[in-house]
């Protein structure tokens, strides 16, 4: 059995809507606080982008609950489409695919493009050509990628703090 037309409809029309006002917000809000005298399309765009896609995924989560929560009647059984596992499992994989790219979009705006579009934008000169204002901005955006790499790494791998002691509670002499 396929998943019906208006699980779709109901689920990925609405989140198609709310992505476009998204957008329109994103760039209402970069084109408010960018400065009007000195500023660069590349950079507006890629704000507008950046901060799309991270609002995109908070937007997903009301969709992600619709679509799960919609497969149910409301005395807790499946509805008839949603009674075969791997129509559950497709509706279940497309908003975790969904998920995925969205957090890989964010990870690399966040870690390559605006580092890179942020030192592209601070290397303008009067002398500087395009190749060499970019060779500068992938140069210290990598750097950046690395220093970033070092710092997680050096976060996720040393301890602070010793290994908190387990509970030694006897239980039976509380009660």
């Amino acid at each position: 059995m396929s998943l019906p037309e208006v699980v779709v409809a109901a689920g990925w029309i609405p989140f198609a809507v709310v992505v476009f006002l998204v957008v329109v917000f994103s760039w209402l809000y970069v084109g408010y606080f960018k400065s009007k005298h000195d500023s660069e399309v590349s950079s507006t765009v890629t704000a507008v982008l950046g901060l799309s896609a991270t609002l995109f995924t908070v937007v997903l989560i009301p969709v992600d609950v619709f679509l799960i929560s919609f497969m149910k009647d409301t005395n807790g059984t499946f509805k008839e489409w949603a009674r075969d596992v791997d129509v559950r499992l497709a509706v279940e994989d497309s908003v975790l695919k969904t998920y995925y790219v969205l957090y890989i979009t964010v990870f690399v705006f966040m870690f390559l493009i605006l580092p890179f579009v942020y030192f592209f934008y601070e290397e303008r000169d009067e002398i500087a050509t395009i190749g060499s204002r970019f060779c500068s901005a992938f140069r210290y955006a990598l750097g950046f990628l690395l220093m970033a790499s070092i710092l997680v790494l050096i976060g996720s791998l040393i301890p602070l703090k010793e290994v908190p002691p387990t509970n030694t509670t006897d239980r039976k002499s509380v009660v």
